[in-house]
């Protein structure tokens, strides 16, 4: 089959899919759930606390700040690598809030 459903005619589609207008019929439907399986979509898993925590630092300008305090740190300015630490603290505890609540919604 190279033509996708939505391009065919209704009865073609109903007769490559070995169907009708009124359905399939319980037996057909039986045989279908025992070779396929139930139409479900797999569970998915919600991120944990940590991950979600660090992922607050995956930004370029984060990676700007982090490198910055580094280098103060590198040459002993001790109060502006304090500060830029800070900074990404709170900045990561504020982002971090939501997404917590977030989290908790999607594993619900």
């Amino acid at each position: 089959m190279s033509e996708a459903f939505y391009t065919i005619r209704r009865e073609e589609t109903l007769a490559i899919q070995h169907s009708s207008p009124q359905g399939l019929t319980q037996a057909d439907a039986s045989k279908r759930l025992e070779r396929y399986g139930r139409n479900t979509l797999p569970e998915s898993k919600a991120p944990g606390v940590v991950k979600v925590f660090v992922c607050q630092f995956a930004s370029p300008l984060i990676y700007v700040l982090v490198a910055a305090a580094i280098l103060s740190v590198a040459i002993r300015e001790w109060s502006d690598a304090g500060f830029i630490a800070a900074v990404l603290l709170i900045n990561a505890i504020i982002r971090y809030c939501p997404g917590i609540f977030r989290t908790a919604r999607l594993s619900d």
